[in-house]
């Protein structure tokens, strides 16, 4: 899409074909839509012009249903990976009918993984919990929990260091300094990874299922695919 986060994706994908592991990845073509377009059928037929192997689409929320749409609608029919914000029940259940039959994601950490997959302990200990509190809640959680939940514990982590009376601009001070912090999304380490915490290192890809109604990990952390 046109807008602010659209703009950064792109250049973020742009730079990251850039990279010498990833020169064998070509762009062979782009499209570029108002997020308040309903219909992009010539930029995707356009598209489909310049077969391409897969389809990034980074678009949330409504953006990325007129995405899926489109596709269906123009036969567009290829592997298309988006990002994290799409994550959530409530989504998928609105754009099953429309939904590509490839669709990946790629996530931080916290999602259910197999066993071939080891993370930290402490990772894993915290996703253990997570999933224990919102069983017992009969919540079944998806990427908008997730994204709540680690910062409110990160505040309460450094709130038990420093006692409740800290100040917001302690708190700052303390977190910016935090190496290790161990959440449901990874391992946290503001120092290497200012603001955020996490990095690509923390990255994993998933599939949605269908038939399970989740989203199934499909590769490493940093995106190396999981042996079939």
């Amino acid at each position: 899409a046109t807008d602010a986060m659209g703009q950064l994706a792109e250049r973020s994908i742009e730079e990251a074909l850039r990279l010498p592991e990833n020169a064998d990845v070509k762009i062979v073509g782009k499209a570029n839509f108002d997020p308040s377009d309903i219909n992009i059928t010539p930029q995707l037929i356009a598209l489909k012009g310049s077969k391409p192997d897969a389809l990034l689409a980074w678009n949330t929320g409504a953006p990325i249903g007129t995405v899926f749409r489109g596709l269906l609608d123009t036969g567009f029919d290829v592997p298309v990976a988006t990002n994290y914000g799409n994550m959530t029940y409530a989504q998928m259940k609105a754009y099953e009918p429309f939904l590509p039959k490839d669709l990946y994601f790629s996530s931080a950490e916290w999602l259910p993984h197999p066993a071939s997959i080891s993370l930290r302990h402490e990772v894993e200990a915290a996703q253990r919990d997570f999933f224990a509190r919102f069983s017992a809640a009969n919540v079944k959680p998806d990427v908008a929990h997730t994204m709540v939940w680690d910062p409110m514990m990160i505040v309460v982590f450094a709130l038990r260091a420093l006692g409740p009376e800290a100040k917001p601009e302690a708190i700052r001070d303390y977190l910016v300094g935090t190496e290790g912090y161990f959440g449901v999304n990874g391992a946290y380490d503001f120092k290497k990874v200012p603001q955020r915490g996490l990095s690509d290192e923390n990255v994993v890809i998933s599939r949605w299922n269908k038939v399970a109604n989740t989203w199934d990990v499909v590769s490493r952390p940093t995106g190396i695919p999981l042996q079939p």
